[in-house]
């Protein structure tokens, strides 16, 4: 493929509404191409202990809590 057969093709961008600078073309060109150069990365991360769910609930009660604090172990 040359660089004739890519400009003879469909626009990949066509602006609908307004009177864009040719920057605002520029920076938009910009932009999508970085987002489209950048793997995605979509492996799970780790979870932080410290936002981990299990957090927000409250422990169980256990009989005899005063009890068995006073004892050492």
């Amino acid at each position: 493929m040359s660089i004739d057969d890519e400009s003879s093709s469909t626009p990949m961008l066509r602006i609908v509404r307004g009177n864009p600078s040719a920057e605002d073309v520029a920076a938009v060109v910009a932009v999508l191409s970085a987002a489209a150069a950048q793997p995605l990365n979509h492996k799970a991360r780790k979870r932080s202990s410290w936002s981990s769910p299990h957090r927000t609930l409250r422990q169980p009660l256990t009989t005899g809590g005063w009890h068995a604090s006073a004892h050492p172990r």
